[in-house]
Protein backbone atom coordinates (compact mmCIF):
# COMPACT_ATOMS: atom_id res chain seq x y z
CA UNK A 1 0.00 0.00 0.00
CA UNK A 2 1.19 3.48 -0.82
CA UNK A 3 0.07 7.03 -0.08
CA UNK A 4 -2.17 8.46 2.59
CA UNK A 5 -5.28 6.90 1.08
CA UNK A 6 -3.68 3.43 1.33
CA UNK A 7 -4.19 2.58 -2.34
CA UNK A 8 -3.45 -1.05 -3.15
CA UNK A 9 -0.25 -1.50 -5.16
CA UNK A 10 -0.42 -4.60 -7.35
CA UNK A 11 3.12 -4.38 -8.68
CA UNK A 12 6.10 -2.04 -8.38
CA UNK A 13 9.26 -1.81 -10.44
CA UNK A 14 12.26 0.48 -10.84
CA UNK A 15 12.24 2.10 -14.26
CA UNK A 16 13.26 5.10 -16.34
CA UNK A 17 10.91 7.36 -18.28
CA UNK A 18 12.59 7.99 -21.66
CA UNK A 19 12.16 11.57 -22.90
CA UNK A 20 14.42 12.34 -25.87
CA UNK A 21 18.02 12.12 -24.66
CA UNK A 22 16.94 12.02 -21.02
CA UNK A 23 16.05 8.96 -18.99
CA UNK A 24 14.27 10.05 -15.80
CA UNK A 25 14.86 7.41 -13.10
CA UNK A 26 11.96 6.53 -10.84
CA UNK A 27 9.50 3.89 -9.69
CA UNK A 28 6.49 2.50 -11.57
CA UNK A 29 3.50 1.51 -9.45
CA UNK A 30 0.47 -0.41 -10.72
CA UNK A 31 -2.80 0.02 -8.78
CA UNK A 32 -6.22 -1.47 -9.61
CA UNK A 33 -7.17 1.67 -11.58
CA UNK A 34 -3.98 3.58 -12.43
CA UNK A 35 -0.34 3.36 -13.42
CA UNK A 36 1.80 5.79 -11.45
CA UNK A 37 5.33 6.96 -12.17
CA UNK A 38 7.23 8.65 -9.32
CA UNK A 39 10.62 10.16 -10.24
CA UNK A 40 13.45 9.66 -7.78
CA UNK A 41 13.65 12.46 -5.23
CA UNK A 42 17.09 13.61 -6.34
CA UNK A 43 15.97 13.72 -9.99
CA UNK A 44 12.81 15.62 -9.10
CA UNK A 45 14.85 18.28 -7.30
CA UNK A 46 17.59 18.51 -9.92
CA UNK A 47 15.45 18.67 -13.08
CA UNK A 48 11.95 19.45 -11.81
CA UNK A 49 10.73 16.07 -13.07
CA UNK A 50 7.00 15.59 -12.49
CA UNK A 51 5.00 12.63 -11.26
CA UNK A 52 2.78 10.88 -13.82
CA UNK A 53 -0.61 9.26 -13.19
CA UNK A 54 -2.19 7.31 -16.04
CA UNK A 55 -5.74 5.86 -15.76
CA UNK A 56 -5.88 2.27 -16.98
CA UNK A 57 -9.32 2.90 -18.43
CA UNK A 58 -7.66 4.90 -21.21
CA UNK A 59 -4.86 2.45 -22.10
CA UNK A 60 -5.33 1.55 -25.77
CA UNK A 61 -2.09 -0.24 -26.68
CA UNK A 62 0.76 -1.84 -24.74
CA UNK A 63 3.92 -2.93 -26.54
CA UNK A 64 7.10 -4.67 -25.44
CA UNK A 65 10.12 -2.81 -26.82
CA UNK A 66 13.88 -3.08 -26.89
CA UNK A 67 15.90 -0.20 -25.51
CA UNK A 68 19.66 -0.03 -26.03
CA UNK A 69 19.67 -3.72 -27.03
CA UNK A 70 17.72 -4.91 -24.00
CA UNK A 71 14.17 -6.31 -24.26
CA UNK A 72 13.30 -4.32 -21.16
CA UNK A 73 10.99 -1.50 -22.28
CA UNK A 74 7.24 -0.90 -22.44
CA UNK A 75 5.48 1.59 -24.69
CA UNK A 76 2.09 2.83 -23.52
CA UNK A 77 -0.45 4.31 -25.94
CA UNK A 78 -3.56 6.01 -24.52
CA UNK A 79 -6.84 6.88 -26.18
CA UNK A 80 -5.94 10.56 -25.77
CA UNK A 81 -3.14 10.02 -28.29
CA UNK A 82 -0.38 10.37 -25.68
CA UNK A 83 2.42 7.80 -25.68
CA UNK A 84 5.06 7.03 -23.06
CA UNK A 85 8.21 4.89 -23.18
CA UNK A 86 9.39 3.17 -20.00
CA UNK A 87 12.70 1.35 -19.58
CA UNK A 88 12.60 -1.26 -16.81
CA UNK A 89 15.71 -2.78 -15.27
CA UNK A 90 15.49 -6.11 -17.08
CA UNK A 91 13.45 -8.18 -19.52
CA UNK A 92 12.08 -10.21 -16.60
CA UNK A 93 10.87 -7.06 -14.82
CA UNK A 94 9.23 -5.88 -18.04
CA UNK A 95 7.46 -9.23 -18.49
CA UNK A 96 6.12 -9.17 -14.93
CA UNK A 97 4.75 -5.64 -15.29
CA UNK A 98 3.26 -6.42 -18.69
CA UNK A 99 1.54 -9.54 -17.32
CA UNK A 100 0.14 -7.56 -14.38
CA UNK A 101 -1.25 -4.92 -16.74
CA UNK A 102 -2.88 -7.52 -18.97
CA UNK A 103 -4.56 -8.99 -15.88
CA UNK A 104 -6.52 -5.71 -15.46
CA UNK A 105 -9.79 -5.13 -17.38
CA UNK A 106 -8.35 -2.44 -19.75
CA UNK A 107 -11.68 -1.60 -21.46
CA UNK A 108 -10.08 0.72 -24.07
CA UNK A 109 -7.60 -1.89 -25.31
CA UNK A 110 -7.68 -1.86 -29.12
CA UNK A 111 -9.77 -4.61 -30.77
CA UNK A 112 -7.60 -7.59 -31.60
CA UNK A 113 -4.81 -6.46 -29.26
CA UNK A 114 -3.08 -9.51 -27.84
CA UNK A 115 -2.90 -10.01 -24.07
CA UNK A 116 -0.01 -12.43 -24.38
CA UNK A 117 3.23 -11.26 -22.75
CA UNK A 118 5.77 -10.77 -25.53
CA UNK A 119 9.13 -12.43 -24.82
CA UNK A 120 12.29 -10.50 -25.50
CA UNK A 121 13.49 -10.59 -29.08
CA UNK A 122 10.25 -12.01 -30.51
CA UNK A 123 9.34 -10.92 -34.04
CA UNK A 124 5.57 -10.69 -34.79
CA UNK A 125 5.81 -12.23 -38.26
CA UNK A 126 2.21 -13.48 -38.25
CA UNK A 127 0.88 -9.99 -37.59
CA UNK A 128 3.28 -8.58 -40.18
CA UNK A 129 1.86 -11.02 -42.75
CA UNK A 130 -1.65 -9.74 -42.03
CA UNK A 131 -0.66 -6.12 -42.70
CA UNK A 132 1.33 -7.17 -45.78
CA UNK A 133 -1.77 -8.83 -47.21
CA UNK A 134 -3.82 -5.68 -46.65
CA UNK A 135 -1.19 -3.52 -48.37
CA UNK A 136 -0.85 -5.91 -51.30
CA UNK A 137 -4.64 -5.88 -51.78
CA UNK A 138 -4.62 -2.05 -51.55
CA UNK A 139 -6.81 -1.96 -48.47
CA UNK A 140 -4.33 0.36 -46.72
CA UNK A 141 -2.04 3.09 -48.00
CA UNK A 142 1.71 2.77 -48.41
CA UNK A 143 2.24 5.35 -45.65
CA UNK A 144 0.08 3.36 -43.20
CA UNK A 145 1.85 0.15 -44.12
CA UNK A 146 5.32 1.60 -43.57
CA UNK A 147 4.20 3.04 -40.23
CA UNK A 148 2.90 -0.39 -39.18
CA UNK A 149 6.03 -2.21 -40.36
CA UNK A 150 8.21 0.17 -38.34
CA UNK A 151 6.07 -0.37 -35.25
CA UNK A 152 6.21 -4.16 -35.61
CA UNK A 153 9.99 -3.86 -35.90
CA UNK A 154 9.96 -1.92 -32.59
CA UNK A 155 10.84 1.43 -34.14
CA UNK A 156 9.02 4.26 -32.38
CA UNK A 157 9.17 8.07 -32.20
CA UNK A 158 9.67 7.69 -28.46
CA UNK A 159 13.18 6.24 -28.95
CA UNK A 160 15.57 8.40 -30.99
CA UNK A 161 17.89 5.42 -31.49
CA UNK A 162 15.06 3.45 -33.13
CA UNK A 163 13.05 6.15 -34.89
CA UNK A 164 10.76 5.04 -37.75
CA UNK A 165 12.59 4.98 -41.08
CA UNK A 166 10.97 5.83 -44.44
CA UNK A 167 12.66 5.68 -47.86
CA UNK A 168 13.67 8.40 -50.23
CA UNK A 169 11.37 7.65 -53.17
CA UNK A 170 12.02 10.61 -55.50
CA UNK A 171 15.28 11.40 -57.28
CA UNK A 172 14.17 14.64 -58.97
CA UNK A 173 14.54 17.71 -56.77
CA UNK A 174 15.58 20.08 -59.57
CA UNK A 175 12.69 20.39 -62.04
CA UNK A 176 10.03 23.09 -62.09
CA UNK A 177 7.32 20.45 -62.50
CA UNK A 178 7.08 16.87 -61.26
CA UNK A 179 5.53 14.04 -63.28
CA UNK A 180 4.70 11.21 -60.89
CA UNK A 181 3.89 8.84 -63.74
CA UNK A 182 7.49 9.00 -65.03
CA UNK A 183 9.72 6.30 -63.44
CA UNK A 184 12.79 8.43 -64.22
CA UNK A 185 11.78 10.78 -61.40
CA UNK A 186 12.07 7.99 -58.80
CA UNK A 187 14.94 6.48 -56.85
CA UNK A 188 15.95 2.85 -57.42
CA UNK A 189 14.38 1.14 -54.42
CA UNK A 190 16.25 -2.10 -55.04
CA UNK A 191 19.54 -0.53 -53.87
CA UNK A 192 20.69 0.94 -50.55
CA UNK A 193 21.19 4.71 -50.61
CA UNK A 194 24.98 4.26 -50.53
CA UNK A 195 24.97 2.03 -53.63
CA UNK A 196 22.71 4.03 -55.95
CA UNK A 197 25.62 4.91 -58.24
CA UNK A 198 27.28 2.07 -60.17
CA UNK A 199 30.66 3.75 -59.72
CA UNK A 200 30.57 3.10 -55.96
CA UNK A 201 30.10 -0.67 -56.19
CA UNK A 202 33.70 -1.69 -56.78
CA UNK A 203 34.93 0.50 -53.90
CA UNK A 204 32.30 -0.90 -51.54
CA UNK A 205 33.24 -4.49 -52.42
CA UNK A 206 36.98 -3.87 -52.11
CA UNK A 207 36.63 -2.22 -48.69
CA UNK A 208 34.40 -5.04 -47.47
CA UNK A 209 36.89 -7.68 -48.66
CA UNK A 210 39.75 -5.88 -46.87
CA UNK A 211 37.81 -5.71 -43.60
CA UNK A 212 36.80 -9.38 -43.96
CA UNK A 213 40.46 -10.35 -44.34
CA UNK A 214 41.43 -8.34 -41.27
CA UNK A 215 38.60 -9.85 -39.25
CA UNK A 216 39.59 -13.37 -40.23
CA UNK A 217 43.27 -12.87 -39.38
CA UNK A 218 43.01 -10.66 -36.27
CA UNK A 219 39.48 -11.05 -34.92
CA UNK A 220 37.94 -8.95 -32.18
CA UNK A 221 40.90 -9.54 -29.88
CA UNK A 222 43.22 -7.93 -32.42
CA UNK A 223 41.08 -4.82 -32.69
CA UNK A 224 39.55 -5.68 -36.06
CA UNK A 225 35.92 -4.94 -36.95
CA UNK A 226 33.41 -7.29 -38.49
CA UNK A 227 33.33 -6.45 -42.21
CA UNK A 228 30.82 -3.85 -43.41
CA UNK A 229 30.03 -1.64 -46.40
CA UNK A 230 28.96 1.49 -44.48
CA UNK A 231 30.31 3.03 -41.30
CA UNK A 232 26.95 4.38 -40.12
CA UNK A 233 23.29 3.48 -40.46
CA UNK A 234 20.52 4.91 -42.60
CA UNK A 235 18.78 5.93 -39.37
CA UNK A 236 20.30 7.10 -36.11
CA UNK A 237 19.72 9.62 -33.36
CA UNK A 238 21.89 12.19 -35.18
CA UNK A 239 19.95 11.72 -38.43
CA UNK A 240 16.59 12.21 -36.71
CA UNK A 241 17.81 15.40 -35.05
CA UNK A 242 19.29 16.55 -38.39
CA UNK A 243 15.83 16.53 -39.98
CA UNK A 244 13.85 17.80 -36.95
CA UNK A 245 16.29 20.47 -35.79
CA UNK A 246 13.78 23.33 -36.20
CA UNK A 247 11.04 21.94 -33.94
CA UNK A 248 10.98 21.23 -30.21
CA UNK A 249 11.74 19.12 -28.30
CA UNK A 250 14.24 18.05 -30.95
CA UNK A 251 16.00 21.42 -31.00
CA UNK A 252 16.83 21.05 -27.32
CA UNK A 253 17.94 17.45 -27.86
CA UNK A 254 20.24 18.55 -30.70
CA UNK A 255 21.79 21.22 -28.48
CA UNK A 256 22.34 18.66 -25.72
CA UNK A 257 24.06 16.37 -28.23
CA UNK A 258 26.35 19.23 -29.35
CA UNK A 259 27.28 20.53 -25.87
CA UNK A 260 24.85 23.44 -25.99
CA UNK A 261 25.59 24.80 -29.49
CA UNK A 262 24.26 24.04 -32.96
CA UNK A 263 26.44 22.02 -35.30
CA UNK A 264 28.45 23.80 -38.01
CA UNK A 265 26.09 25.61 -40.39
CA UNK A 266 27.35 23.69 -43.43
CA UNK A 267 26.36 20.41 -41.76
CA UNK A 268 22.77 21.43 -40.93
CA UNK A 269 19.65 20.49 -42.91
CA UNK A 270 19.34 23.51 -45.20
CA UNK A 271 18.23 22.12 -48.59
CA UNK A 272 16.24 19.05 -49.66
CA UNK A 273 18.01 18.87 -53.03
CA UNK A 274 21.49 19.22 -51.51
CA UNK A 275 20.76 16.57 -48.88
CA UNK A 276 19.51 14.10 -51.49
CA UNK A 277 22.43 14.80 -53.80
CA UNK A 278 24.96 14.20 -51.03
CA UNK A 279 23.29 10.96 -49.93
CA UNK A 280 22.93 9.66 -53.47
CA UNK A 281 26.60 10.29 -54.32
CA UNK A 282 28.29 9.33 -51.04
CA UNK A 283 29.06 6.02 -49.37
CA UNK A 284 29.58 7.78 -46.03
CA UNK A 285 26.27 9.67 -45.78
CA UNK A 286 23.55 7.05 -46.35
CA UNK A 287 20.62 8.55 -44.45
CA UNK A 288 17.07 7.65 -45.38
CA UNK A 289 14.05 9.80 -44.45
CA UNK A 290 11.72 10.10 -41.48
CA UNK A 291 7.89 9.85 -41.63
CA UNK A 292 7.49 13.62 -41.14
CA UNK A 293 8.77 14.21 -44.66
CA UNK A 294 5.52 12.69 -45.92
CA UNK A 295 2.93 14.32 -43.66
CA UNK A 296 4.27 17.46 -41.95
CA UNK A 297 5.95 20.71 -42.94
CA UNK A 298 6.69 22.17 -39.48
CA UNK A 299 10.26 20.85 -39.57
CA UNK A 300 10.86 22.69 -42.86
CA UNK A 301 10.20 26.14 -41.39
CA UNK A 302 12.23 28.04 -38.82
CA UNK A 303 9.13 29.38 -37.07
CA UNK A 304 11.01 29.68 -33.78
CA UNK A 305 13.61 31.99 -35.32
CA UNK A 306 16.66 29.98 -34.24
CA UNK A 307 20.04 31.41 -35.24
CA UNK A 308 21.76 28.68 -37.25
CA UNK A 309 24.50 30.91 -38.64
CA UNK A 310 25.85 31.22 -42.17
CA UNK A 311 27.33 28.72 -44.59
CA UNK A 312 30.74 29.03 -46.21
CA UNK A 313 29.06 30.33 -49.37
CA UNK A 314 27.62 33.21 -47.33
CA UNK A 315 24.00 31.99 -47.30
CA UNK A 316 22.12 32.12 -44.00
CA UNK A 317 20.54 28.89 -42.74
CA UNK A 318 16.86 29.52 -42.02
CA UNK A 319 13.89 27.72 -43.60
CA UNK A 320 14.78 24.57 -45.55
CA UNK A 321 15.26 25.27 -49.27
CA UNK A 322 12.65 23.34 -51.27
CA UNK A 323 12.74 21.89 -54.81
CA UNK A 324 11.43 24.15 -57.60
CA UNK A 325 8.35 21.94 -58.06
CA UNK A 326 7.27 22.83 -54.50
CA UNK A 327 6.76 26.47 -55.61
CA UNK A 328 8.34 27.76 -52.35
CA UNK A 329 5.42 26.25 -50.40
CA UNK A 330 6.12 23.69 -47.64
CA UNK A 331 2.53 22.41 -47.88
CA UNK A 332 2.92 21.80 -51.61
CA UNK A 333 6.22 20.03 -50.98
CA UNK A 334 4.61 17.71 -48.44
CA UNK A 335 1.62 17.08 -50.72
CA UNK A 336 3.87 16.12 -53.62
CA UNK A 337 6.05 13.92 -51.41
CA UNK A 338 3.01 12.05 -50.12
CA UNK A 339 1.60 11.68 -53.63
CA UNK A 340 4.95 10.25 -54.73
CA UNK A 341 4.92 7.75 -51.86
CA UNK A 342 1.44 6.56 -52.87
CA UNK A 343 2.22 6.53 -56.61
CA UNK A 344 2.33 3.50 -58.87
CA UNK A 345 6.12 3.53 -59.44
CA UNK A 346 6.57 3.17 -55.66
CA UNK A 347 3.76 0.63 -55.28
CA UNK A 348 5.47 -1.57 -57.88
CA UNK A 349 8.93 -1.52 -56.25
CA UNK A 350 8.58 -0.79 -52.52
CA UNK A 351 8.88 -4.50 -51.72
CA UNK A 352 12.52 -4.36 -52.86
CA UNK A 353 13.33 -1.65 -50.29
CA UNK A 354 11.51 -3.62 -47.59
CA UNK A 355 13.78 -6.60 -48.34
CA UNK A 356 16.82 -4.38 -47.69
CA UNK A 357 15.68 -2.76 -44.44
CA UNK A 358 13.33 -5.29 -42.81
CA UNK A 359 13.72 -8.47 -44.86
CA UNK A 360 15.89 -11.12 -46.44
CA UNK A 361 18.61 -8.78 -47.74
CA UNK A 362 19.11 -7.18 -44.35
CA UNK A 363 21.78 -9.59 -43.12
CA UNK A 364 23.79 -12.66 -44.05
CA UNK A 365 25.20 -13.43 -47.49
CA UNK A 366 22.22 -11.82 -49.20
CA UNK A 367 23.13 -8.51 -47.53
CA UNK A 368 26.76 -8.87 -48.63
CA UNK A 369 25.72 -9.40 -52.24
CA UNK A 370 23.28 -6.47 -52.06
CA UNK A 371 26.01 -4.13 -50.68
CA UNK A 372 23.86 -3.72 -47.58
CA UNK A 373 26.03 -4.48 -44.52
CA UNK A 374 26.38 -1.76 -41.85
CA UNK A 375 28.90 -1.19 -39.11
CA UNK A 376 27.17 -1.11 -35.76
CA UNK A 377 24.74 -3.30 -33.97
CA UNK A 378 22.25 -5.75 -35.37
CA UNK A 379 19.42 -6.54 -32.98
CA UNK A 380 20.40 -10.18 -32.33
CA UNK A 381 24.16 -9.62 -32.26
CA UNK A 382 24.44 -8.07 -28.82
CA UNK A 383 22.55 -8.14 -25.54
CA UNK A 384 23.75 -5.68 -22.93
CA UNK A 385 22.56 -7.94 -20.15
CA UNK A 386 25.08 -10.58 -21.23
CA UNK A 387 28.09 -8.24 -21.46
CA UNK A 388 30.00 -8.40 -18.18
CA UNK A 389 32.87 -6.05 -19.05
CA UNK A 390 31.69 -2.50 -18.16
CA UNK A 391 33.99 -0.93 -20.77
CA UNK A 392 32.67 -3.23 -23.51
CA UNK A 393 29.10 -2.52 -22.38
CA UNK A 394 29.66 1.24 -22.60
CA UNK A 395 31.32 0.86 -26.02
CA UNK A 396 28.28 -1.01 -27.30
CA UNK A 397 25.89 1.65 -25.93
CA UNK A 398 27.89 4.43 -27.58
CA UNK A 399 27.90 2.49 -30.82
CA UNK A 400 24.09 2.38 -30.81
CA UNK A 401 23.79 6.04 -29.84
CA UNK A 402 26.21 7.30 -32.49
CA UNK A 403 25.79 4.89 -35.40
CA UNK A 404 22.23 3.56 -35.03
CA UNK A 405 21.05 -0.02 -35.21
CA UNK A 406 19.49 -2.34 -37.75
CA UNK A 407 15.89 -3.32 -36.93
CA UNK A 408 14.82 -6.93 -36.32
CA UNK A 409 14.34 -9.01 -39.45
CA UNK A 410 10.57 -8.87 -39.88
CA UNK A 411 10.32 -10.84 -43.15
CA UNK A 412 12.08 -14.20 -43.53
CA UNK A 413 11.24 -14.60 -47.24
CA UNK A 414 11.28 -12.11 -50.14
CA UNK A 415 8.56 -9.50 -49.68
CA UNK A 416 5.81 -9.95 -52.29
CA UNK A 417 5.06 -7.07 -54.68
CA UNK A 418 1.85 -5.09 -54.47
CA UNK A 419 -1.04 -6.51 -56.47
CA UNK A 420 -2.19 -4.64 -59.55
CA UNK A 421 -5.02 -2.26 -58.89
CA UNK A 422 -6.21 1.32 -58.97
CA UNK A 423 -3.84 4.03 -57.82
CA UNK A 424 -4.63 6.26 -54.86
CA UNK A 425 -5.27 9.11 -57.28
CA UNK A 426 -7.96 7.07 -59.06
CA UNK A 427 -9.46 6.03 -55.74
CA UNK A 428 -9.75 9.60 -54.54
CA UNK A 429 -11.18 10.62 -57.89
CA UNK A 430 -13.81 7.91 -57.69
CA UNK A 431 -14.82 8.96 -54.18
CA UNK A 432 -15.10 12.55 -55.33
CA UNK A 433 -17.21 11.35 -58.25
CA UNK A 434 -19.62 9.61 -55.89
CA UNK A 435 -19.79 12.53 -53.49
CA UNK A 436 -20.45 14.94 -56.36
CA UNK A 437 -23.76 13.18 -56.93
CA UNK A 438 -22.94 11.31 -60.13
CA UNK A 439 -23.54 8.01 -58.34
CA UNK A 440 -25.83 9.10 -55.50
CA UNK A 441 -26.90 11.89 -53.19
CA UNK A 442 -25.21 13.20 -50.03
CA UNK A 443 -24.75 10.83 -47.11
CA UNK A 444 -27.57 10.69 -44.56
CA UNK A 445 -27.48 10.20 -40.82
CA UNK A 446 -29.55 6.99 -40.87
CA UNK A 447 -27.21 5.05 -43.16
CA UNK A 448 -25.79 1.83 -41.67
CA UNK A 449 -22.28 1.71 -40.31
CA UNK A 450 -19.64 1.12 -42.99
CA UNK A 451 -18.41 -1.93 -41.06
CA UNK A 452 -21.84 -3.56 -41.45
CA UNK A 453 -21.70 -3.01 -45.20
CA UNK A 454 -18.13 -4.37 -45.29
CA UNK A 455 -19.40 -7.46 -43.45
CA UNK A 456 -22.13 -7.92 -46.01
CA UNK A 457 -19.56 -7.65 -48.81
CA UNK A 458 -17.31 -10.17 -47.06
CA UNK A 459 -20.10 -12.72 -46.66
CA UNK A 460 -21.01 -12.36 -50.35
CA UNK A 461 -17.51 -12.24 -51.84
CA UNK A 462 -15.66 -14.49 -49.40
CA UNK A 463 -13.10 -11.84 -48.56
CA UNK A 464 -12.96 -8.47 -46.82
CA UNK A 465 -12.50 -5.15 -48.56
CA UNK A 466 -12.59 -1.72 -46.96
CA UNK A 467 -15.62 0.47 -47.76
CA UNK A 468 -14.39 3.88 -48.94
CA UNK A 469 -17.73 5.65 -49.45
CA UNK A 470 -21.34 4.91 -48.55
CA UNK A 471 -24.28 6.92 -49.90
CA UNK A 472 -28.02 6.67 -50.52
CA UNK A 473 -28.96 6.38 -54.17
CA UNK A 474 -30.49 9.42 -55.81
CA UNK A 475 -33.87 7.74 -56.15
CA UNK A 476 -33.88 7.00 -52.42
CA UNK A 477 -34.53 3.26 -52.63
CA UNK A 478 -31.02 1.97 -53.08
CA UNK A 479 -27.77 2.08 -51.08
CA UNK A 480 -24.43 2.52 -52.88
CA UNK A 481 -21.02 1.46 -51.55
CA UNK A 482 -17.59 2.05 -53.06
CA UNK A 483 -14.95 -0.45 -51.93
CA UNK A 484 -11.15 -0.27 -52.00
CA UNK A 485 -11.09 -2.06 -55.36
CA UNK A 486 -13.16 0.83 -56.77
CA UNK A 487 -16.10 -1.49 -57.30
CA UNK A 488 -19.52 -0.02 -56.57
CA UNK A 489 -22.22 -2.20 -55.04
CA UNK A 490 -25.96 -1.65 -54.81
CA UNK A 491 -28.49 -2.83 -52.22
CA UNK A 492 -32.21 -2.51 -51.84
CA UNK A 493 -32.66 0.04 -49.05
CA UNK A 494 -35.45 0.72 -46.55
CA UNK A 495 -34.92 4.03 -44.75
CA UNK A 496 -35.36 3.96 -40.98
CA UNK A 497 -37.93 6.10 -39.26
CA UNK A 498 -37.15 9.03 -36.96
CA UNK A 499 -33.44 8.91 -37.60
CA UNK A 500 -33.07 5.17 -36.94
CA UNK A 501 -30.80 3.16 -39.21
CA UNK A 502 -32.52 1.61 -42.19
CA UNK A 503 -32.31 -2.00 -43.34
CA UNK A 504 -30.20 -3.59 -46.05
CA UNK A 505 -31.94 -5.75 -48.58
CA UNK A 506 -30.42 -8.20 -51.03
CA UNK A 507 -27.21 -7.13 -52.70
CA UNK A 508 -27.44 -6.64 -56.45
CA UNK A 509 -23.74 -7.27 -57.00
CA UNK A 510 -21.06 -5.17 -58.64
CA UNK A 511 -22.68 -2.56 -60.84
CA UNK A 512 -19.61 -0.68 -62.10
CA UNK A 513 -15.86 -0.28 -61.83
CA UNK A 514 -15.06 3.41 -61.27
CA UNK A 515 -11.86 5.35 -61.97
Amino acid sequence: RAGRSAVTVLRAAMCGLVKGLRVIPGTLLLTPTHLYFAPDADEALASNALERLWPLVGLRELHARRYLLRASALELVFDSGQTFFLHLVSAAARCRMQAALYARPLPALAPGHSRVVEPGGSVPRQEAARWTRQWRERQISTFDYLARVNSLAQRTPNDLTQYPVFPWVLSNYESEDLDLSDPANFRDLSRPVGALLDDSHSTLRENYALLAEQWQSEGHEGGAFKPFHYGSHYSSMAIVLFYLLRVEPFTTAALQLQDGVFDLSDRLFHSVAATWDHCARSTNDVKELIPEMYYSCAHLRNDNGFEFGGRQDGARVDDVLLPPWAKDCPHEFTRQMRAALESEPVSQRLHLWLDLVFGVKQRGQAAVEALNVFHGTYDSAEDLGLIEDPFERERTVQQVLQFGQTPPQLFSSPHPPRAAGPSIERALGAIAQVRAGLRGSSAEKNLPDASAVAGALQSRKGGGCEVLALLRGAEGRRLLALDARLETHSWAWSSGAAGAAGELGAVDGVIEQLG
